[in-house]
């Protein structure tokens, strides 16, 4: 038992010996960022693989920096909006007319858009390395979605055909017969909490580098860095369904013939492919403001004094 104490007791100060060796700076770090923001899908409705638009953030973090290694941890909030373009389709049904009448009517949807607005909570737990200007974080974020909107776009062209008139009925507006008619839906969604792969590699601005952790000469309180950075989700950000895509038009109201021509099962909230990954990729700009002063080395190496 006493071997196993004196073990132990050894393996603590070899510890505490290493962990004196070098300075420890403590950092309270503000971050920007913007970037590209796409939902990628498993669908071939789109006429891309993924969506295209726009997403920042804002972060506080912590940082501690030991000679080379980095460890943040913190707060971000990150809104995205992101855009799907649909290839165009068509979808038919049986339906009477206001004269009761059974007739086919077919509808063409053309230039549709379903777009996304997410605001995002991020918690990151970041590692990495300094190497005098150049450094490098990654790591995880955990990613809860705190609000989410989908909105759908749409042209649409319609017509109908009977089958006792020779010949298809279009461009009469009181019959919902109509050509490029906008339409438009909006809806709530909620995306599933995620957890995003995180990659950082940049630069360390001006001469603060010099006081960052190692070579400690300079005593700046204010440090900057600039970077490349890229969150990929890598679950599934909403539930699957098995709505599909396209659906029938709701259809009517003899006060209003076009009333109910929607913008059926939006890409994301309702039809739901079989996957949906968030993929961020931008520049991210980072303030440091150090707290403290580093403590003293024991065993002090060249660069450590």
């Amino acid at each position: 038992m006493r071997s196993y104490k004196s073990i132990i007791l050894s393996l603590l100060l070899l510890l505490v010996s290493l962990g004196s060796r070098a300075a420890v700076n403590h950092f309270i770090t503000l971050t920007g960022q913007v970037g590209e923001h796409s939902w990628i899908t498993g669908t071939d409705a789109v006429k891309a693989n993924s969506s295209f638009g726009i997403g920042g953030g804002v972060g506080v973090h912590y940082e501690l920096q030991k000679k080379h290694f980095l460890l943040t941890a913190g707060l971000d909030a990150n809104p995205s909006y992101s855009v799907f373009s649909l290839v165009p389709y068509q979808t038919s049904f049986e339906c009477l007319d206001t004269q009761q009448d059974r007739m086919t009517y077919t509808y063409y949807f053309h230039d549709r858009k379903d777009a996304y607005t997410n605001v995002a909570l991020h918690v990151p737990l970041m590692l990495g390395g300094q190497f005098d200007k150049v450094y490098f974080l990654v790591g995880a974020k955990v990613s809860m979605s705190l609000f989410g909107q989908a909105n759908g776009f749409s042209l649409v062209n319609s017509e109908g055909s009977y089958q006792q008139f020779i010949g298809d009925f279009r461009d009469m507006y009181e019959h919902a017969f109509f050509t490029d008619h906008q339409v438009a839906t909006q809806m709530p969604i909620a995306f599933n909490m995620n957890v995003l792969a995180s990659l950082e590699l940049g630069l360390r601005l001006g001469d603060g580098y010099k006081a960052t952790g190692f070579g400690y000469k300079q005593k700046q309180k204010i440090q900057y860095r600039i970077a490349l950075f890229a969150d990929y989700g890598v679950l599934n950000a909403v539930n699957t369904a098995p709505y599909p895509l396209y659906s029938t038009p709701t259809l009517f109201n003899e006060s209003d013939m076009t009333s109910g021509v929607v913008i059926n099962n939006l890409l994301l909230s309702e039809a739901r492919p079989n996957r949906v990954n968030p993929l961020q990729i931008g520049v991210k700009f980072t303030v440091l403001f150090k707290v403290g002063e580093p403590k003293k080395c024991v065993i002090c190496h060249e660069d450590d004094r």
